[in-house]
Order: structure tokens, then sequence, then C-alpha cells
């Protein structure tokens, strides 16, 4: 192992890295609290798609409007309409290299040693990666030429028009926001100002976890929970409540327990029976800290039954083989590639958003 050839680094950490994977092996600094993107919605509730250029969905935004009481031997008129909308989405590409030089893996001496320097390398370009996917997924794309972010979570939640208040809230979210502030009405590939079914539920709030927060969350909650006829029953792709998740920052997190402690005995114990798993009206509620920084405080309660991350099949965590950088005769690299992005099939009933008003 001293004497370690360049051309040997591709065999050592093909051996090395299938013992580590899945495995803790030592400790590391996070600048996230937790990575629930990461840990929960691409592993629950991921959406695989087979090939394609693009990412493809079908929605039915209205009804062919044949249906009516009528008399007898009336005749009628036959109008035909188009019922089935089409939105699409572009794949997004991520990636992150592990770099293995041939000057510092020869001066660990020991197999140990060697080892040991692959695997931080290895967790290092993955620890990158984690940071960035899960960053990115609750924003929109920095402006409307931006082809290599995703369209995350402040994308498919439309918030209202700079200026706007509303407490009360309605489906009026037909906006959707980049990160530099423009807008547009085109979201999926299909026109929200056209379609008013294609329109989020939204409201402001003031900014706090509060009793008037938290009864705009209860409107918002009552007008997003669709139960279809169960004449069509068979044709439900409706999710089970399970799906469902308020996502707010860590800071409302705290001011929600805070809220739900507040007793007549001021005991601050309540919430010790749920450990962290608290929950809204029987959703699940999540301190996401990729929220803390974001602009007018948004609160999103999320459906995930038709707001998911689509993953092509043969593209997601895929990981080369150590190759000889071509400049650097001395490095080794290794890539990791994902190709994916976020959809929302039913803007409707994906779930709503709370924000505070846009100046």
């Amino acid at each position: 192992m001293k004497g370690l050839a360049v051309s040997e680094i591709p065999d050592l950490v093909n051996s090395t890295l299938p013992h580590f994977k899945n495995r803790g092996k030592f400790e590391a600094a996070f600048e996230l609290q937790q990575y629930y993107f990461l840990d929960e919605v691409f592993q629950k509730d991921k959406y695989q798609v087979q090939d394609g250029r693009s990412i493809e969905f079908n929605v039915v935004l209205d009804d062919n409007g044949t249906a009516r009481h009528t008399k007898l031997f009336s005749t009628r008129t036959r109008n035909m309409r188009d019922v089935l909308k089409q939105g699409s989405q572009n794949w997004c590409f991520a990636d992150a290299e592990a770099y293995y030089e041939a000057h510092l893996l020869t001066m660990n001496r020991g197999a140990s040693a060697k080892a040991k320097y692959i695997k931080i390398q290895y967790f290092a370009a993955y620890k990158s990666l984690a940071n960035l996917l899960e960053r990115r997924a609750v924003l929109a794309p920095e402006d409307a030429n931006d082809q290599e972010n995703p369209n995350g979570l402040l994308w498919w939640f439309s918030m209202l028009a700079s200026g706007q208040q509303d407490d009360t809230g309605g489906f009026n979210g037909k906006l959707a926001r980049y990160g530099d502030g423009t807008t547009t009405t085109t979201i999926g590939g299909i026109d929200a100002n056209l379609n008013p079914l294609w329109r989020n539920w939204v409201a402001t709030y003031s900014g706090v976890i509060d009793i008037d927060t938290t009864n705009t969350l209860r409107r918002g909650m009552i007008a997003t929970k669709f139960v279809r006829p169960k004449s069509v029953k068979d044709l439900d792709n409706g999710g089970p409540a399970s799906k469902w998740r308020v996502l707010w920052s860590l800071r409302h997190q705290a001011e929600y327990e805070e809220l739900v402690n507040s007793g007549s005995d001021k005991r601050n114990g309540d919430l010790n029976p749920f450990a962290d798993m608290i929950t809204f009206r029987g959703v699940r509620t999540v301190g996401l800290p990729t929220l803390e920084t974001v602009s007018n405080s948004p609160i999103i309660v999320c459906n995930f039954a038709h707001f998911m991350p689509c993953v092509h099949s043969d593209w997601w965590m895929k990981e080369d083989e150590p190759m000889r950088d071509v400049d650097q005769r001395h490095v080794y690299v290794q890539g990791i590639d994902c190709q994916y992005n976020y959809l929302a099939d039913n803007r409707r009933e994906m779930g709503f958003i709370l924000h505070t008003k846009i100046a």
C-alpha cells in the first residue's frame, strides 16, 4: 500500500466504498438541522419517470357541460369541449464530484488511513449535493431564463400580487414568482389566468403563529380537502391524509409549540407525550431550516399526493467510476449525477400557502 500507483486508485475506491455506504463512520458538522426532502419526500413520495425529454402530466380542468335537467322530447345542442390539459416540466440536472488526489492518498500510511481518506472525500461530495438539493427544494428558479435550478415549492405555490392583501383566503394563486421577483401565470405549461381551476388557495397573515393564523390555516385546510363523489371513486387519485404536511420555518415551529403549550396551568409541558411529532388538525408540522430566511415568511401546507419530486429512473444519484482527470494527472474524479424536478399535477388540491403582504 505504501507504494500505491496512481492507476490503482480506482480499484482502491471500488473496494473501499461498498463497505462504507449507509454506515456512519465519523462525526460531521451540518449546515441544516434536518434534510426533510432528501430523507422523507424523495424516499417515500418519489415518482419515477422512465424516459422522455420532459416531464409530462394530464389534468382535467373542466367538465363537458352535458349534464342537465330537461323536459320529455327536448332536443340537445352539442358543444364539444376540450377538457384535458397537458402540462409539462423540464428536467433539471445536478451533480457533485469526489476528488481522490494521489499525493494526499499516499501520504496516509496504512490501509485504514487510505480507506479513511477515500471515505471522507466521498462523504464530502454527497454532503455538498445534499445541501444543494435541500436548499433548492423550497425555492423557485432565479428568473425566467434560469434553466439550471428546479421549480420548487415557492414556484408551484403561488403568492398574491405585490400590495395585495387577503386575510380570508381563496383560490386566487395564479402568479408563479421567480427569485428576482418577476412573475408569470403559465405554471407547468398551463396558464392559470385562463384556467381558474389551475389556481391554488392563498391567504395573507401577520407573520407570527397566533390564533388568527391558525384560524386561517383551518380555513385553508377545509377549502383544499376535496372529497370526490363516490360514483367516481374508482377514478379517484387523491392521497390519504398522511401525505399532508405543514411546512414552515423553525421559528414558526417554536411559536406553534409555545401556542399549543400555553394552557391555564402555565406548565409548558403539554407537548411531552407527543415528543417532536406536533400536529395541526391531524397534519404533521415540520420546521424547515431552508424557510428561515425566505422573504414574506411563507407557510406551505402541502399534499404530497399531488406535489412530488420526479426523478429520472436512469439518472438519480448515479455514480460514475473514478476517472483520471485529463488536466490533473494525479487526480481521479468520481461524479454523482441527478436528473429531476418537482411537479404539481393538481394545483387546486396540492395544498395552500400563507404569506405576509408583499410590498
